[in-house]
Protein backbone atom coordinates (compact mmCIF):
# COMPACT_ATOMS: atom_id res chain seq x y z
CA UNK A 1 0.00 0.00 0.00
CA UNK A 2 2.81 2.44 0.58
CA UNK A 3 4.16 2.06 -2.73
CA UNK A 4 0.91 2.79 -4.38
CA UNK A 5 0.75 5.91 -1.75
CA UNK A 6 4.26 6.86 -2.73
CA UNK A 7 3.50 6.86 -6.34
CA UNK A 8 0.47 9.38 -6.27
CA UNK A 9 1.96 11.52 -3.82
CA UNK A 10 4.58 11.87 -6.42
CA UNK A 11 2.67 11.50 -9.90
CA UNK A 12 -0.33 13.50 -9.13
CA UNK A 13 -1.23 16.21 -10.89
CA UNK A 14 -4.09 18.60 -11.90
CA UNK A 15 -4.66 15.98 -15.36
CA UNK A 16 -4.95 13.32 -12.67
CA UNK A 17 -7.45 15.52 -10.25
CA UNK A 18 -9.44 15.99 -13.63
CA UNK A 19 -9.41 12.22 -14.72
CA UNK A 20 -10.09 10.44 -11.34
CA UNK A 21 -12.99 13.11 -10.74
CA UNK A 22 -14.28 12.50 -14.17
CA UNK A 23 -14.00 8.54 -13.60
CA UNK A 24 -15.55 8.67 -10.04
CA UNK A 25 -18.21 11.31 -11.23
CA UNK A 26 -19.38 8.76 -13.57
CA UNK A 27 -21.08 4.87 -13.46
CA UNK A 28 -17.58 2.93 -12.13
CA UNK A 29 -17.77 3.92 -8.34
CA UNK A 30 -14.52 5.80 -7.17
CA UNK A 31 -14.17 7.98 -4.01
CA UNK A 32 -13.61 10.86 -4.77
CA UNK A 33 -11.39 11.05 -1.15
CA UNK A 34 -8.46 9.25 -2.67
CA UNK A 35 -8.08 12.07 -4.89
CA UNK A 36 -9.15 15.17 -3.40
CA UNK A 37 -7.64 15.40 -0.41
CA UNK A 38 -4.24 13.93 -1.12
CA UNK A 39 -4.46 16.67 -4.49
CA UNK A 40 -5.11 19.35 -1.63
CA UNK A 41 -2.71 18.27 0.20
CA UNK A 42 0.06 18.54 -1.95
CA UNK A 43 -1.62 21.91 -3.27
CA UNK A 44 -0.65 23.19 0.28
CA UNK A 45 2.95 22.11 0.63
CA UNK A 46 5.40 24.97 -0.23
CA UNK A 47 7.56 23.36 -2.46
CA UNK A 48 4.82 22.04 -4.82
CA UNK A 49 3.45 23.63 -7.56
CA UNK A 50 -0.43 23.48 -7.43
CA UNK A 51 -2.57 25.87 -6.64
CA UNK A 52 -5.67 24.84 -3.86
CA UNK A 53 -7.73 27.18 -6.13
CA UNK A 54 -6.44 25.53 -9.46
CA UNK A 55 -7.25 21.73 -7.85
CA UNK A 56 -11.11 22.71 -6.86
CA UNK A 57 -12.06 24.22 -10.19
CA UNK A 58 -9.83 21.15 -11.85
CA UNK A 59 -11.90 18.73 -9.32
CA UNK A 60 -15.35 20.49 -10.24
CA UNK A 61 -14.72 20.28 -13.76
CA UNK A 62 -13.93 16.73 -13.94
CA UNK A 63 -16.97 15.45 -11.67
CA UNK A 64 -18.87 17.51 -14.22
CA UNK A 65 -17.69 15.91 -17.22
CA UNK A 66 -18.25 12.25 -15.45
CA UNK A 67 -21.59 13.58 -14.77
CA UNK A 68 -21.99 14.90 -18.16
CA UNK A 69 -20.74 10.95 -19.97
CA UNK A 70 -23.29 9.65 -17.78
CA UNK A 71 -26.25 11.57 -18.24
CA UNK A 72 -25.69 10.95 -21.98
CA UNK A 73 -25.21 7.18 -21.66
CA UNK A 74 -28.02 6.82 -19.91
CA UNK A 75 -30.44 8.98 -22.65
CA UNK A 76 -28.72 7.11 -25.02
CA UNK A 77 -29.17 3.57 -23.93
CA UNK A 78 -31.30 3.82 -20.75
CA UNK A 79 -34.81 3.43 -22.46
CA UNK A 80 -33.78 0.56 -24.80
CA UNK A 81 -32.47 -1.44 -22.05
CA UNK A 82 -35.44 -0.79 -19.99
CA UNK A 83 -37.92 -1.49 -22.57
CA UNK A 84 -35.83 -5.04 -24.10
CA UNK A 85 -35.76 -5.73 -20.37
CA UNK A 86 -39.40 -5.17 -20.09
CA UNK A 87 -39.91 -7.82 -23.32
CA UNK A 88 -37.60 -10.29 -22.00
CA UNK A 89 -38.80 -14.20 -20.75
CA UNK A 90 -38.02 -12.37 -17.21
CA UNK A 91 -39.94 -9.08 -18.06
CA UNK A 92 -42.87 -10.72 -19.14
CA UNK A 93 -43.24 -12.75 -15.95
CA UNK A 94 -43.66 -9.71 -14.02
CA UNK A 95 -45.85 -8.09 -16.69
CA UNK A 96 -46.32 -5.08 -14.66
CA UNK A 97 -42.65 -3.24 -15.80
CA UNK A 98 -43.78 -1.88 -19.60
CA UNK A 99 -47.41 -0.41 -18.56
CA UNK A 100 -45.95 1.90 -15.97
CA UNK A 101 -42.81 2.85 -18.04
CA UNK A 102 -45.48 4.43 -20.92
CA UNK A 103 -47.78 5.93 -18.27
CA UNK A 104 -44.62 7.94 -17.09
CA UNK A 105 -43.41 8.29 -20.48
CA UNK A 106 -47.47 10.00 -21.01
CA UNK A 107 -47.11 11.83 -18.19
CA UNK A 108 -43.64 13.22 -18.81
CA UNK A 109 -44.71 14.85 -22.18
CA UNK A 110 -47.79 15.97 -21.01
CA UNK A 111 -47.45 17.66 -17.46
CA UNK A 112 -43.34 18.48 -18.11
CA UNK A 113 -43.51 18.94 -21.78
CA UNK A 114 -40.42 17.32 -22.44
CA UNK A 115 -38.03 19.38 -19.66
CA UNK A 116 -37.00 18.55 -16.92
CA UNK A 117 -35.18 20.83 -13.98
CA UNK A 118 -33.65 19.18 -11.33
CA UNK A 119 -32.23 21.25 -8.09
CA UNK A 120 -29.74 19.08 -5.70
CA UNK A 121 -30.18 20.34 -2.17
CA UNK A 122 -27.47 21.39 -0.04
CA UNK A 123 -26.76 20.55 3.39
CA UNK A 124 -29.24 22.72 4.56
CA UNK A 125 -32.25 21.57 2.78
CA UNK A 126 -32.67 24.72 0.55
Amino acid sequence: MQPLIDFVLQNLDYWWVFVFMAVESSFIPFPSEVVVPPAAFLALMEDNPMNIFVVVIVATLGADLGALVNYYLARWLGRPIVYRFADSRIGRGLRRINQPFQRVDAAYALVIGGRVVVKRQNQFGV
